[in-house]
């Protein structure tokens, strides 16, 4: 059963962050994470009532660190889709929220084995591959040259910052209980919310943003609410090491809607980061089982 949620909240996710980053092209970043986050906590607020929980403050705590954490890796993943550079994007937040639980989890004394170390090498050489472009170059070192470029694009850069975030994320709430129910997600919904408020710039002409792209960033919310519902419910009953690392699949909803809608093309470097992403995903699971 945590597995097969793990699996939800990935699709459920992927489908939120491609609804976001399509929002994102059409009003400001911070407007699409208000207005999200904003419908995501009325959508948990009404949850709260049909899903009761006892939670203590520290779960309270833990959520609202976590809403704060995971909203900045909303900021910075939303911004660079809108820019279209989903399909490596994506995939490259992925990777590091995957991996901030596995670093966390050595950190406090954990023991992985060899095949989730393997996976871990592997997340490694995905990242830079993901990094790298699309272009063919006749001179070995002019090639070599726009790699190293590109590997520091500063997209590239937000995506893996946007990965700790999320990665802080998974940690935050799997430290909350079992009897908390659904509260530590409002928790986090309400910290994220006010934190947004307070940014002049969300103010700045959102009664006149077009409604199209207020109901996309709405329905992107309620997305956001289910799929943290999903994680939250199947890292308790399964892993911190394991469950996030499934969860962190949702690139591959986000970059087929944005291959289906968007037309956006794979060069071969980037399926191959996608190819060894999913291997390291698929290691990492199997030696933390």
């Amino acid at each position: 059963m945590p597995i097969v949620l793990a699996l939800t909240a990935a699709a459920v996710w992927g489908a939120g962050d491609f609804l976001g980053g399509v929002a994102s092209r059409r009003i400001r970043t911070e407007q699409v994470l208000f207005i999200s986050q904003a419908v995501g906590l009325a959508a948990l607020l009404i949850a709260v009532l049909v899903i009761p929980g006892a939670p203590a403050r520290s779960d309270l705590l833990w959520g609202a660190a976590g809403g704060i954490l995971g909203t900045a890796g909303l900021y910075g993943l939303y911004g660079q889709l809108a820019k279209g550079a989903a399909s490596v994007v994506a995939p490259t937040t992925a990777v590091s929220a995957a991996l901030t639980p596995v670093v966390v989890g050595l950190a406090l004394g954990e023991t992985p084995g060899a095949l989730t170390m393997t996976g871990v090498a592997i997340a490694l050489v995905a990242v830079g591959l993901l990094a790298g472009g699309e272009g063919h170059h006749a001179d070995p070192g002019a090639a070599l040259t726009v790699k190293i470029r590109r590997a520091i694009n500063r997209s590239f850069w937000v995506a893996i910052a946007s990965g700790l975030g999320f990665g802080a994320f998974y940690v935050c709430l799997a430290q909350t209980s079992q009897e908390a129910g659904l509260w530590p997600l409002v928790a986090a919904k309400a910290s994220a919310v006010i934190g947004l408020a307070m940014i002049p710039s969300v103010w700045k002409g959102i009664g006149r943003s077009p409604g199209g792209a207020v109901r996309v960033a709405a329905v992107a919310g309620v997305l956001d609410s289910a799929a943290n519902a999903a994680y939250i419910t199947a890292v308790r009953a399964g892993s911190l090491t394991w469950v996030p690392v499934i969860s962190s699949l949702y690139p591959a909803s986000t970059v087929l809607l944005a291959r289906v809608f968007q037309k956006q093309r794979l060069g071969r470097l980037h399926i191959a980061g996608l190819v060894l992403a999913l291997l390291a995903i698929a290691l990492v699971t199997a030696g933390s089982g």
